[in-house]
């Protein structure tokens, strides 16, 4: 165990290129992985889990938020671990939260890819009282039937992940709740496809991402006689999506009449034909995420009216389509829209 901040040549190259939309940037706290998931390469890879040094972090943190900087997204490949490996036991990332709180110059700080075994109610209190972390949880369960997870060889069941999903809501009302599963693992039966189905439904997940299962080649699912056809699997992964899509949607309706803040990211062309060009009644409009849109994966804000790139903004929220919301500024930074 390590329990001393040691040099950390890799993590030596500050000033780091930034190839983001310039305000938004991604800073790894950890790298490799202790979990034995079996259908997984990355702890072969990459090794095993080893946090970033406090400071390094914080180092890079302070340099980015420098070069202006305002959407920090920390990432792992368990990044709820984080401290564990240098000795501390829980809240370690509900720590270094709080340190990267002070930072001037940051506006958002965003958590990805959380691990359900590593989430602790520090972390949780975390989220929730500190302003700048976005309320937006990203936790890939992967499963939910408990004889698939065992099979996957991750942890629990999904039972205790409604448990996790509700403190989650019960301490950080209008938490956006993000995660992903596999379709089709080796031994996925119709009870446990059926069983996920209505998970989902009591979930009530805000966005959710399906994969049909692929064998990787030195993992020990692999090795398994692949017992879900490639037809199933699609099958499969449309019956889910269909599921989800209810609920996704009342999450997109519940915005409508709410008004948000929204980093603006660049102004967008809406070609002819482009359904949005037709329902915000302009050939171009500005593009931006809120708290409850990770960049990249979770759609975002198409609005009318005046912003600058880097900013923020702040939308009323008046319709959406199949991914993202359509709004319009009500305020920017420092000016009030007539």
């Amino acid at each position: 165990m390590r329990t001393d901040c040691v040099e950390e040549p890799e993590h030596a190259f500050l000033p780091r290129l930034v190839t983001t939309p310039p305000a938004t940037a991604y800073l790894k706290i950890a790298e490799g992985c202790d979990h034995p998931c079996t259908f997984c390469i990355i702890p072969t890879l990459r090794g095993a889990f080893r946090s970033r040094s406090e400071e390094s972090v914080l180092a890079e943190a302070r340099a980015l938020a420098a070069g202006g900087v305002r959407e920090l997204v920390l990432i792992a490949q368990d990044t709820s671990m984080w401290g564990r490996d240098r000795g501390i036991r829980r809240g370690g990332l509900a720590r270094l939260l709080e340190r990267l709180h002070e930072i001037g110059g940051l506006e958002w700080i965003r958590l990805l890819y959380l691990y359900p075994a590593t989430v602790d109610s520090e972390l949780v209190d975390a989220i929730a009282s500190l302003p700048k972390v976005c309320n937006y949880m990203d936790m890939p369960l992967q499963h939910a039937h408990p004889d698939v997870l065992r099979a996957m060889r991750r942890p629990s069941s999904g039972e205790r992940y409604l448990e996790i999903l509700e403190e989650f809501r019960r301490k950080i009302p209008g938490v956006t709740m993000r995660s992903t599963f596999i379709v089709g693992f080796p031994g996925e039966r119709e009870e446990h496809v059926a069983y996920l189905e209505e998970w989902l439904a009591r979930a009530q997940l805000d966005r959710v991402g399906f994969f049909a299962y692929s064998a990787e080649e030195g993992t020990p699912a692999a090795a398994l006689a692949q017992s879900v056809s490639s037809l199933e699997r699609r099958r499969r992964l449309v019956r889910l999506r269909e599921a989800q899509r209810k609920a996704s949607e009342r999450a997109r309706f519940r915005r409508v009449g709410s008004v948000v803040r929204v980093l603006a990211e660049e102004r967008r062309p809406l070609r002819a034909g482009n359904p949005l060009r037709a329902r915000l009644g302009c050939a171009s409009a500005w593009y931006g995420r809120s708290e409850g849109e990770a960049p990249g994966v979770d759609g975002g804000i198409y609005f009318t009216g005046e912003a600058r790139a880097g900013t923020f903004v702040d939308v009323v929220i008046e319709g959406h389509a199949t991914f993202d919301s359509l709004g319009r500024v009500r305020s920017r930074e420092g000016i009030a829209s007539e």
